[in-house]
């Protein structure tokens, strides 16, 4: 079984827990030596105590700055979208899980649900606009100011939504659409990406395997 690890920018836990993870090294020959084993967690319990990774299917729980292939030892406890074990070691880095993968598949999520909100919206054009702002960042061709500018435009799109949803317990799916377009154009691209697919998963709960599929997609891409 292979397992997955997503943690902050600087190696350490990011999802819960405050834990500086030895990272590989990059050998001469371009592969990567694993990290040593973290020190062994007895009475593991999730959410509480142990090192908490987690499988292919559940990166859109977890994704983060960087992401990892790593093994376990010891006991380990399945908790559904988790495995938490004793002890862990990072395998690999995971090279395509980067801003910038992470904001065009935000953007694609969004776009995906986007027709929800315009059935509803027409003639308001400002997530579409956040949704372009955000891929034209991460392909380098828009500036911070761009991007903020659309993000602050989508935020008050939502909120738009959200008044009306209020009257209209029906819209609630539109609120979302506008919502995952905010996330995707928000400054954090792994905050994007879990939030755009997060809101999605409201506005169409059966694709989320769907958007799973295409994260990984967008990763081995990258790689």
């Amino acid at each position: 079984m292979t397992y997955y690890k997503s943690l902050s920018a600087d190696g350490c836990s990011c999802n819960g827990g405050h834990s500086k993870w030895n990272l590989p090294s990059l050998q001469s020959d371009g592969t990567y030596k694993p990290g040593r084993w973290m020190p062994r967690v007895t009475d593991i319990k999730p959410c509480e105590r142990g090192y908490h990774v987690f499988e292919h299917k559940d990166i859109l729980q977890w994704v983060n700055a960087t992401l990892y292939e790593c093994e376990v030892r010891g006991e380990t406890t399945d908790h559904g979208d988790k495995i938490v074990a004793e002890s862990a070691r990072l395998i690999r880095p995971i090279s395509g899980c980067n801003e910038r993968t992470l904001r065009l598949f935000a953007g694609r999520v969004a776009e995906d649900v986007l027709p929800i909100y315009e059935r509803e919206y027409p003639d308001d054009d400002r997530p579409r606009k956040a949704i372009e702002t955000t891929r034209r960042y991460a392909l380098a061709e828009a500036t911070p100011e761009e991007l903020a500018a659309a993000r602050a435009a989508a935020r008050d799109a939502a909120l738009d939504a959200a008044l009306a949803a209020a009257r209209d317990a029906a819209r609630d799916a539109a609120l979302d659409a506008a919502w995952a377009a905010m996330a995707a154009a928000g400054y954090a691209a792994w905050d994007a990406a879990g939030d755009a697919a997060w809101a999605a998963r409201d506005a169409a709960r059966a694709a989320r395997g769907k958007y799973t599929d295409w994260l990984w997609e967008a990763i081995e891409g990258e790689r």
